[in-house]
């Protein structure tokens, strides 16, 4: 006879698993689908057996500018983490360690502009930025 937490835990772990597999299906349906030709990939009833291929990625890296958007993603985002956490990491330490006058206000501030949606700089922003020359750059960016 079964205990009631191991029975428990079993119960736990089928769901825990069958969740899993239902998150990561479309995630494997997508590479499934990369890796079939068109025809193989608009196929009635659905292909679950066939050869891949990688025809779509040789295409991407040699054909297009992937490479090239790829990259600038890459230095956009290591250049917004690196200057995040140079100016965070000391501001955030300051704030937690040090009593100031107007540090109160300071926090409510920094709530209020992270409760205001993106959107709403966008315009100023734009603006500015075509105004002083930073449109289109990464430092802009």
């Amino acid at each position: 006879m079964v205990s009631r937490r191991l029975r428990t835990k079993i119960i736990l772990s089928v769901v825990g698993i069958a969740w899993l597999m239902a998150v990561l299906f479309p995630f494997y349906w997508l590479l499934m689908l990369s890796l079939k030709t068109q025809q193989q990939a608009f196929a009635y009833p659905p292909l679950f057996l066939f050869n891949p291929t990688g025809e779509h990625y040789l295409d991407l890296f040699l054909n297009t500018d992937f490479p090239r958007f790829f990259r600038n993603s890459i230095y956009v985002a290591i250049g917004t983490v690196v200057l995040s956490m140079v100016v965070g990491v000391p501001a955030a330490y300051t704030f937690s360690r040090w009593r100031f006058r107007g540090k109160g206000l300071m926090l409510a501030w920094i709530l209020v502009l992270r409760m205001v949606p993106g959107m709403t700089y966008i315009i100023p922003f734009f603006i500015i930025y075509k105004q002083i020359g930073l449109l289109d750059t990464h430092f802009g960016l």
